[in-house]
């Protein structure tokens, strides 16, 4: 199915919604691929940003929630880092692995917010916003 600002989807219906297995691909280029419910991404999913950014995990009713993987590029410290671990309500939520570089960092967020670094990388300073 077209629609008429450019993005499509190809996949399964139910009831006139996208429900089950699908592709939505932006106008833009972003796209995202797995399973839908209702219209919304729920369950296993991956999306791709634009700007290279990755998102590998799972959905409910369109948001990220439960365990996940993101690539993204942290406009604050200037380079690529990845993030494996919980998501709440689309945000990075409970325990996880952020690496920046080469380097992992055991880290707690807090909806989006980094609540508690391993004791080891204490001294280290976040101060993105974006990470």
């Amino acid at each position: 199915k077209n629609f008429s600002d450019g993005d499509s989807y190809e996949g399964d219906f139910h009831h006139g919604f996208f429900h089950g297995q699908g592709i939505y691909k932006y106008m833009n280029g972003s796209f995202f691929e797995g399973q839908f419910k209702n219209g919304l991404t729920h369950g296993l999913g991956y999306y791709k940003d634009i700007g290279g950014g990755t998102f590998q995990g799972e959905f409910s009713m369109g948001c990220k929630k439960g365990h996940g993987w993101a690539y993204y590029f942290c406009n604050d410290l200037k380079t690529w880092a990845s993030y494996s671990g919980r998501y709440e309500d689309g945000l990075k939520h409970g325990a996880g692995i952020l690496t920046i570089g080469k380097r992992d960092f055991n880290v707690i967020y807090d909806m989006g917010k980094i609540a508690v670094k391993s004791p080891m990388v204490r001294d280290v300073t976040f101060k993105g916003s974006d990470i």
